[in-house]
């Protein structure tokens, strides 16, 4: 039972509708043609990329470790796989069943798979969002999901610690992608990447991504009293001169997609202006944790271009996750769920996992159904903001 707790070059990537294209990190050569090529063989309606997609789904754990950090990064993986009637597995001390076999054989005669690299949130864990992960694998996608060990769902509420661990977060996203591609690289296209997080997980998506937070700029702003507020509880332990940002940047990033991200004040624009590929942003009305107005928007106002904007109208911040949905713990999160007025749970997660996947089928495929479909995409309860809006 895989009953988990904590444990160059530039390239054009695909533009988001009525943009140009962005910036890519060290794509292949033939990159562009395969795009082309993927997109020609793609004509008519666009999929329902909010259904499971047709794959079967595999997923393993990966006990990391690395050494020069001397830092345990203890890894999911999902996957395309084929059917051996392995056990289903179970997630979060077993609170979480999902659709996904315990290491099934991968599929890898269908491969090589694009890869998504998923961060948590605050005193989150890898599996907090399995219902994304497992449904992004379902369409073809290898999906890495990290521990942040400090600050997942069982380590003790420190400041001090997450403050270490906020700095510590883009290395254990890089050195999951590179071990993913030593141990499982036949099955991974290194050229196709994406990163996705939630939350301070979204944070650390920023800056995987290209952006910058220097400390400094960041303690500032908190002094001054700015709205963004939800990272100025760990800049006092933090070094002055201390600059998170993560070099070199990632091999074959091509897309970024952050769910409820917060930490503005630690980045502002000048932060954000690193970012060198297309962005899909999500957030909701219900959430008191990262608010629209106070993170949300601001992150996506200053956002390089192209880059989407989802508005959930009824999620909150937990939302994103399971753990709503889980009996008695939902209720007894309070605001985080978004209490008795909050948009069902897995409606909320359906509406993730459909853009989600869209998105990344354009940007990673190159699959131009989903230019349309992604700025009126026809979902009850979602308002998207294009840039041009």
């Amino acid at each position: 039972m895989l009953a988990v707790g904590c444990r160059g070059d530039d390239d054009p990537g695909a533009a988001l509708p009525g943009q140009d294209a962005a910036g890519a990190t060290d794509a292949a050569p033939n990159a562009d043609a395969a795009d082309a090529a993927d997109a020609e063989a793609t004509p008519g309606p666009p999929p329902a990329w909010t259904e499971r997609g047709p794959f079967t789904v595999g997923v393993r754990e990966l006990d990391l470790h690395d050494a020069p950090r001397d830092r345990d990064v203890p890894t999911l993986v999902w996957y395309p796989a084929l059917d051996g009637g392995e056990p289903a597995a179970e997630y979060l001390l077993g609170l979480v069943l999902g659709e996904a076999l315990e290491d099934a054989a991968p599929d890898e005669a269908a491969g090589p798979w694009p890869m998504v690299l998923f961060s948590h949130g605050f005193k989150g864990a890898s599996a907090q969002s399995a219902s994304v992960t497992e449904h992004l694998a379902s369409w073809g996608y290898v999906v890495v999901a990290m521990d942040h060990l400090g600050n997942t769902l069982f380590d003790p509420d420190d400041d001090q610690v997450a403050a270490e661990v906020a700095q510590l977060r883009p290395g254990d996203v890089a050195f999951a992608a590179a071990s993913v591609l030593t141990t499982m690289g036949g099955l991974v296209d290194a050229t196709r990447v994406a990163v996705m997080g939630h939350s301070f997980g979204g944070f650390t998506a920023l800056v995987v991504a290209g952006a910058t937070s220097h400390i400094a700029d960041a303690r500032a702003a908190c002094a001054a009293g700015d709205p963004s507020d939800i990272f100025c509880d760990y800049v006092p332990f933090m070094a002055d001169d201390a600059v998170i940002t993560l070099d070199p940047p990632l091999a074959g990033l091509r897309a970024a997609i952050y769910l409820a991200p917060g930490g503005y004040s630690a980045l502002g624009a000048d932060g954000l202006a690193g970012i060198r590929v297309p962005g899909l942003i999500l957030g909701g009305t219900l959430d008191s944790t990262t608010p629209l107005d106070a993170e949300v928007r601001r992150i996506y106002q200053d956002h390089p271009q192209p880059v989407l904007l989802g508005e959930i109208d009824g999620a909150a911040h937990l939302s994103f996750t399971e753990l709503c949905l889980l009996e008695g713990i939902g209720d007894a999160l309070g605001d985080f769920c978004g209490g008795p007025d909050a948009l069902d749970g897995h409606e909320v997660l359906r509406i993730t996992a459909g853009l989600a996947t869209a998105f990344l089928e354009l940007n990673l495929r190159g699959d131009e159904r989903a230019r349309p479909w992604l700025t009126h995409p026809a979902l009850d309860h979602l308002t998207m903001v294009a840039p041009d809006d």
